[in-house]
C-alpha cells in the first residue's frame, strides 16, 4: 500500500515538477527512465543511536563484506544503529540498459560510477518515501577521526545559521590519493546541454560561518552527508525529470538552490588508503 500510494504521489509531484521548471530544457516531461534501476530497501535498524538524526544508510555492495565488516565494528564501537544497503552493481549493468537511463545524451560514466549514483539515488528515495527528516548517509570506507556524537551540535548550529539547509557533510573534501585535488577544474564544470549553470569562480568560493562550518557550492565526494528533510525533496524532484549525464558528487551541485554545508574539519571522512589496521581511533581514549 506504501509503495502504491507512493506512485500516485510521484505523479501529482511530476505534474506539479513541470509546471515549476518545465521551461528548462534539461527536464523532461516523464519519469526519468533510472528510477525503474533504483532498488527498494529494507529498514531493520528504526533508531540511529544519535539525537536529531532519524536514520543512518550505509551503501555497501554485497561482494564487500570485509568493508561491511569494517563498518559494523565502527559503529558498534561507538553505539550507533546503521542500516546496511545492498549497492547497485553498476559493471552488471548493460549497455542497454545504460543508454536508457543517459537518454538522448552520450554515455559518459563508467558502470560503476552509475552503480553508485543510482545507489545514492535508491537511498534518497528511501528517505522521501519514509518521511525521515534527516538521514545520515555514509559509504562504506569511512574513517571516524571524531566521535559521531559530535553530529546533534553541528546540526544544531548549522540549523540556527540557516534553517533551510539541505546537506551537511562529515569533512572538509575528498582526501583520495589518486586524487589530489581539493576543488574542480573549470574542464569539469560542464551542464547538460539546455542546463544553465552559475559561475564557476562563484561556486568554488566558500563562506566560513563561525568556527566549525562553511557554504560551499563544489567539492569532492559523497562519503558521509546529512539530508535535511528539504534536501531530501530538492535532490528527490530533481533527478525524477532528468537523465543521468555526470557522477553524484558532480551533478548534486547542478540541483537549483541547493544549499550545501561542510564541517571545516575532517570529522567523519574516507580511509586515505583503504581497509587496513591504522584506522584512527585516537578520540576513543579521550
Amino acid at each position: 500500500m506504501q509503495r502504491k500510494n507512493h506512485t500516485m504521489l510521484k505523479g501529482l509531484i511530476s505534474l506539479m515538477l513541470m509546471a515549476v521548471i518545465g521551461a528548462e530544457a534539461y527536464v523532461i516531461k516523464e519519469i526519468s527512465p533510472h528510477q525503474n534501476f533504483l532498488k527498494p530497501i529494507e529498514i531493520t535498524e528504526h533508531t540511529s543511536g544519535i539525537a536529531l538524526i532519524d536514520c543512518i544508510y550505509v551503501i555497501n555492495l554485497d561482494r564487500r563484506t570485509d568493508r561491511w565488516d569494517h563498518m559494523k565494528a565502527i559503529f558498534k564501537k561507538v553505539g550507533v544503529k546503521a542500516n546496511r544497503v545492498s549497492a547497485i552493481d553498476g559493471r552488471k549493468l548493460t549497455e542497454s540498459q545504460k543508454q536508457q537511463m543517459f537518454g538522448p545524451y552520450p554515455v559518459r560514466l563508467l558502470g560503476p560510477q552509475i552503480g553508485c549514483l543510482l545507489s545514492h539515488l535508491s537511498v534518497i528515495n528511501d528517505a522521501y518515501i519514509r518521511g525521515f527528516n534527516a538521514v545520515w548517509i555514509v559509504e562504506d570506507d569511512l574513517e571516524f577521526l571524531e566521535n559521531p556524537s559530535i553530529i546533534p551540535s553541528f546540526i544544531e548550529n548549522l540549523t540556527h545559521l540557516d534553517k533551510s539547509w539541505d546537506i551537511l557533510y562529515t569533512d572538509t573534501n575528498s582526501r583520495n590519493a589518486v586524487l589530489p585535488y581539493t576543488h574542480y577544474g573549470a574542464s569539469d564544470w560542464v551542464p547538460r546541454p539546455g542546463q544553465t549553470l552559475p559561475q564557476f569562480k562563484s561556486q568554488k568560493k566558500r563562506t566560513p560561518l563561525g568556527s566549525d562550518l562553511e557554504r560551499l557550492g563544489l567539492r569532492y565526494g559523497m562519503y558521509s552527508y546529512i539530508l535535511s528533510r528539504s534536501g531530501i525533496e530538492k535532490i528527490y524532484n530533481y533527478f525524477l525529470h532528468i537523465y543521468l549525464w555526470c557522477p553524484i558528487d558532480c551533478d548534486i551541485h547542478f540541483i537549483p538552490n541547493i544549499k550545501e554545508y561542510g564541517i571545516t574539519r575532517d570529522a567523519i571522512t574516507h580511509l586515505k588508503n583503504g581497509l587496513g589496521s591504522d584506522v584512527n581511533f585516537k578520540w576513543f581514549r579521550q
